[in-house]
């Protein structure tokens, strides 16, 4: 007889029902982890959470000992999912828009300070992260990625009315884009 196994969204509420049981302060950083991602941190979360870090400890704790977080991050990425799935979109786009200026003020990595400030439906301040995560891509001799970094800096700054800065970031995507060809 052939196993029947889960639908992923009956395995997405199970674990959501599962997080539902956690104290509210363990949920609610669960919920805020979800959305931090691979910028999860101490700092992190008491700034945006607005809490002394002594004031995570036992929630934390709780997160841990319900295999939810292990090693600094999610235990599975299907409960980083589940979590994020219960954060509203409203509070999650305001929640984005805090972990994105807490790693621009510690110094983030550009491209996904750019995708915090995209889901906090803040994509004017984005393009100042694109453009510098093009510009690292194009060290690295990443010549394709910088340049679709560089064309979407400019798609924002074109739908935003900066025509000046959309032709200057269209032209960086094109030259990175002719040097990924070997035409440069």
């Amino acid at each position: 007889a052939a196993i029947t196994w889960p639908r992923a969204d009956n395995v997405l509420r199970l674990i959501q029902q599962r997080l539902a049981r956690l104290s509210p302060l363990a949920l609610k950083l669960a919920r805020c982890a979800a959305l931090a991602g691979p910028d999860l941190s101490s700092p992190l979360m008491s700034q945006v959470l607005g809490l002394r870090p002594l004031d995570m400890a036992d929630a934390w704790s709780e997160l841990e000992a319900a295999q939810v977080l292990r090693d600094g991050g999610f235990a599975h990425d299907l409960i980083a999912e589940a979590a994020r799935a219960l954060v509203p979109k409203a509070i999650a786009r305001a929640l984005h828009a805090q972990i994105a200026g807490f790693l621009e003020r510690s110094d983030g990595e550009p491209m996904r300070i750019a995708d915090h400030w995209l889901a906090a439906g803040e994509p004017r301040k984005a393009v100042p992260h694109l453009t510098s995560a093009a510009r690292r891509a194009h060290a690295a001799w990443q010549r394709t990625q910088a340049a679709d970094l560089y064309e979407r800096a400019a798609t924002i700054l074109r739908d935003a009315g900066d025509r000046r800065g959309a032709f200057d970031a269209f032209f960086a995507a094109a030259e990175a884009a002719s040097q990924a060809a070997g035409k440069a």
